[in-house]
């Protein structure tokens, strides 16, 4: 469904959200990729950024920390704690 949606030219920044965390586990430079794309999508929304964030987390420590840092200054409500999915 999500492909489809992507292949149709999706613009929605949540599609590619929910895309890359089913994507997380099994094939992480795929959902890095999809959450760079809702970053770019909707670059005001700290989810997004953080949870690029956090796949960067064991490819680029410095990177990963840069970019959950700036999460935390586009929405300082945000919490590590918010970011638990299993599928």
């Amino acid at each position: 469904m999500f492909e489809e949606a992507i292949a149709a030219g999706s613009t929605n920044a949540l599609v590619f959200h929910k895309y890359a965390q089913l994507l997380d586990k099994d094939d992480k430079p795929k959902a890095i990729e999809m959450w760079r794309k809702a970053v770019e999508l909707a670059p005001l929304t700290g989810t997004y950024w953080f949870a690029l964030g956090r796949a960067l987390e064991s490819k680029d420590t410095t990177e990963s920390g840069r970019l959950k840092k700036l999460a935390a200054e586009i929405d300082p409500e945000l919490h590590e704690e918010s970011f638990t999915w299993d599928f």
